[in-house]
């Protein structure tokens, strides 16, 4: 009896020690294999600690972010740029005035070279500060324009063209 009590007691033990599962985003993004969201959409929203099958990029104009990432976290101040790889376990914390855009990619977008350029920092320098200026603040909204052309004359081409742009 008393080692039945032992059992279950140790086992309760085990229950509550246990990690809860990370989830895993897949199969997220349509056909075209990109999507732009612009952060003061995720303002007011605080999504749990998961992973994506996909890249994120963060393109800041201004304000700031605070990002966890592999549980350690990453502040975005003024404007910025930051990346987050597939499978990479992140949360976004504050977005306290932000202005920008989340840049979301499939990995076949991303160019081989792109892709272990990105897989060599990941953990050592996911975040750059850019000058105000960067033509990249330009080319966003370019690209999200090309997205939302129902019909365009090599739509996929064009988006795969200014994404390979974007994440070079």
């Amino acid at each position: 009896k008393r080692w039945a009590f032992c059992r279950e007691n140790f086992s309760n033990f085990e229950m509550q020690m246990k990690k809860p599962a990370i989830d895993i985003h897949r199969d997220e993004l349509d056909s075209i294999g990109v999507e732009i969201v612009p952060v003061k959409s995720l303002q007011c929203e605080t999504y749990p600690a998961h992973r994506d099958d996909h890249y994120i990029f963060i393109v800041q104009q201004d304000g700031y972010c605070l990002w966890e990432l592999d549980f350690s976290q990453i502040p975005l101040t003024g404007t910025a740029v930051g990346f987050i790889t597939p499978g990479q376990v992140h949360q976004n914390l504050d977005f306290e005035g932000a202005r920008g855009w989340l840049v979301f990619v499939t990995p076949g977008l991303v160019s081989p070279e792109n892709r272990e350029i990105f897989d060599n920092f990941t953990h050592v320098r996911q975040v750059a500060s850019i000058p105000a200026d960067d033509p990249l603040f330009q080319l966003i909204p370019i690209l999200e324009t090309t997205l939302g052309q129902a019909s365009l004359a090599l739509k996929e081409e064009l988006v795969a063209s200014l994404t390979g742009t974007v994440t070079t």
